[in-house]
């Protein structure tokens, strides 16, 4: 693995698959929101030698869970989540994730994703979860 991206720190719950297809990191930004990152290297890849639909899916849900729970300080569950793969990688490199809730009602949030490498677009995504207890 390369050097962790600066300003990245790894994610503490880190559990289940988590621990499997991580570590996960993450990077509080100057807006308020925040950015993450996982290294995608040969474990992640797929038979044909890319970075396997599977694991990228997991990391963005990861993503959007985690900025959720970090935002409002509750669990939450996937309800939905609808993705657009637009390019793979072939070669292990860091790939990184940002999320936006587009809205909220009192017990459901819709939220929207992309993950990416610095330089190209991988998938793009929307969202729909629970928000648990509510």
């Amino acid at each position: 693995m390369t050097n962790i991206p600066e300003g990245f720190i790894e994610n503490p719950m880190q559990i289940g698959l988590m621990k499997l297809l991580g570590p996960y990191y993450y990077k509080p930004l100057d807006d308020g929101d925040m950015e993450f990152a996982f290294y995608a290297d040969e474990h992640h890849f797929n038979p044909v030698g890319a970075l396997h639909g599977g694991a990228l899916v997991s990391f963005i849900d990861n993503c959007m869970g985690q900025s959720l729970f970090m935002k409002h300080q509750e669990a939450n569950a996937t309800i939905s989540l609808t993705s657009d793969f637009v390019a793979s990688v072939m070669e292990p490199t860091w790939v990184f994730g940002r999320v936006e809730v587009t809205r909220e009602t009192r017990s459901i949030i819709f939220i929207r994703g992309e993950a990416y490498t610095r330089e190209r677009l991988l998938l793009s995504c929307s969202g729909v979860f629970k928000r648990i207890g509510k």
